[in-house]
């Protein structure tokens, strides 16, 4: 198993896999989803009263043919007792962020001769 992405953390070399050129996709994945959930589980924590809360988000993925998991842990602020460190999990399960990435995804090209009359091309 690779190194999971907590945030601000180091992103390991690619060691030549993927090619050179950027990071893979499902690295991206994964520093989005550390990121959102980081954000998510910190608000939580200060919906409870505690003011610069420390939280650890670590978050890997396990790639099949016919699904990706994303797996998560919480390591809340050890200032929370047990129901509220409980609370902020429950919150993390009802983000948005997991509402949205579990969506079906499609993808759709746009060129700008296509672009309806009246309406701006998004910037490329």
């Amino acid at each position: 198993m690779r190194p999971a992405f907590t945030p601000g953390s180091w992103i390991p070399p690619k060691g030549g896999a993927g090619g050179t050129a950027a990071r893979r996709p499902q690295e991206l994945l994964e520093a989005a989803d550390v990121a959102g959930l980081a954000i998510t589980a910190r608000m939580a924590v200060e919906q409870t009263g505690i003011q610069n809360p420390q939280v650890v988000v670590r978050v890997w993925l396990d790639r099949s043919d016919a699904t990706t998991v994303v797996n998560s842990r919480l390591t809340p602020d050890p200032r929370l007792d047990d129901p509220k460190h409980h609370a902020v999990a429950e919150h993390l399960k009802r983000s948005p962020l997991r509402r949205t990435v579990t969506l079906p995804i499609e993808f759709a090209e746009h060129s700008p001769a296509a672009a309806p009359v009246g309406q701006a091309v998004p910037p490329v």
